[in-house]
């Protein structure tokens, strides 16, 4: 009995020594790939008395010589941060790699557009990331939307045909005229101060918010 479990435990063993062995020579070919992949062998390194640190070394140099390529989205970023003209910034801003969101930029119209990206450009503030552009972008189509609501209610009221029409185009509330002395008027205060402001309208009409609120303050001022 206790020579037959002698030999099912030496047989046991054996098979331990053996299946060491295998892990071994595993280990062994893990360790020799990386050599052997950048082309250095295990014999050359013993031929010129390499130490393991550096065969690694010499692999990493390898690596380190491969052609190193650059990201879409990196190169797109580098085109936006490069560009020198609001044309050459748009083009860019519209590349899909960025992917950024364009509806509201996309809502405005061309010369709308090309202004907000001279603003873009002309901030100087470099854009690391899409995000970024993103929120650069955001700020610079905010404002030229309210530029080009301003500059068409402006529009409206240069262009306006009689008094009628002009005190409605002063009443739009996309002027941000400040009229809280208006609206205490009657409506024929009001037919007179619009026809003063279309008196006092210079030959290429209002250039500006401010001008025409100036206008409008000495034509309310001029009915006491």
């Amino acid at each position: 009995m206790t020579k037959r479990y002698e030999s099912k435990s030496n047989t046991h063993a054996a098979k331990g020594k053996r299946a060491a062995k295998a892990l071994t020579l595993t280990l062994a070919a893990a360790v020799a790939a990386p050599l052997l992949s950048s082309g250095i062998t295990t014999a050359e390194v013993a031929a010129n008395g390499l130490s393991p640190a550096d065969s690694g070394e010499q692999t990493e140099s390898v690596f380190n010589a491969l052609p190193q390529t650059t990201s879409p989205v990196v190169q797109a970023l580098d085109k936006l941060n490069s560009a020198s003209t609001a044309s050459e910034l748009q083009s860019t801003l519209e590349a899909a790699e960025l992917a950024l969101n364009l509806t509201a930029y996309n809502a405005l119209s061309e010369q709308d557009r090309a202004a907000a990206a001279e603003a873009l450009l002309s901030s100087g503030v470099p854009l690391g990331d899409s995000a970024a552009v993103q929120e650069a972008l955001n700020r610079a189509v905010a404002a030229q939307r309210d530029a080009a609501v301003l500059r068409d209610a402006l529009v409206a009221v240069n262009s306006s045909g009689d008094s009628t029409q002009l005190q409605r185009a002063l009443e739009s509330p996309y002027l941000g005229l400040v009229m809280l002395h208006y609206r205490k008027l009657t409506p024929e205060q009001k037919q007179a101060v619009a026809e003063a402001v279309r008196a006092a309208a210079p030959a290429g009409g209002f250039p500006s918010r401010a001008a025409l609120q100036q206008a409008l303050n000495t034509a309310i001022v001029s009915l006491s």
